[in-house]
């Protein structure tokens, strides 16, 4: 029996976690991340700016530097706070070792600035905590856990759910860094989580020849008039 859209994509998404262990939002790189000591997450949790640290500073000075390279190479905004960290094993690829992975739970957007050789974390005040768009689905996937809308915009909350809910099936941490994410991946992530747009890619000739192990049929556009005599 051929598989639905929604199981085809619940599978594609689950695969991209597997296989974009090199991706932040899958494995933290904590070692270059910019940790935050309880009460400086405190004090920008909500909106505000702080010094991070120095040029001479080699995590403050290459989150700085990468943060301006993708912004001018890219256009990407992909300065985040985040708060709370799951440790777990997930299962590899076909052939592939079983491997560790470091996830955030939440993360909100910020911008780094400098001035002088300090170089400062700024958080506008307006800006919402989002939860992360490739944990969620792997959640719900292996171990059966939905995130409600309720906890998934309050990061120590939903940190607590998790470390609740999962028991010691991995490890749960309130941690909280300054790291550097993929915006572009999360609105992907994000966006393929949207009844609507699913409906519409359901309903794709491509997707559905895909799912159906048929070809796709010729694409007819019909007569167009240029308006001429």
């Amino acid at each position: 029996m051929p598989e639905t859209f929604t199981q085809y994509l619940e599978k594609w998404l689950k695969q991209s976690t597997v296989q974009g262990l090199n991706n932040p939002l899958v494995k933290m790189p904590t070692k270059r991340f910019r940790a935050l000591q309880p009460e400086e997450f405190s004090s920008i949790a909500n909106g505000g700016s702080m010094i991070i640290g120095t040029m001479s500073d080699p995590i403050a000075r290459n989150l700085y530097k990468n943060y301006q390279t993708r912004i001018r190479e890219r256009g990407e905004h992909c300065a985040f706070i985040c708060y709370g960290a799951v440790e777990m094993i997930i299962a590899g690829g076909v052939g592939q070792q079983n491997r560790v992975a470091i996830f955030p739970v939440c993360l909100k957007r910020a911008s780094l600035q400098i001035s002088g050789d300090k170089i400062k974390i700024k958080i506008e005040d307006d800006e919402a905590w989002r939860f992360n768009p490739v944990l969620e689905p792997h959640l719900k996937k292996e171990f059966g856990i939905e995130i409600s809308r309720e906890i998934a915009t309050n990061p120590s909350q939903a940190t607590s759910y998790i470390k609740a809910q999962l028991g010691n099936r991995a490890s749960v941490k309130p941690e909280s860094y300054i790291g550097l994410f993929s915006s572009q991946q999360m609105r992907v992530q994000e966006r393929l989580r949207e009844p609507l747009l699913r409906q519409m890619l359901a309903k794709n000739p491509i997707i559905r020849a895909k799912l159906e192990e048929t070809k796709v049929g010729a694409v007819e556009f019909g007569e167009t008039a240029d308006g001429g005599d």
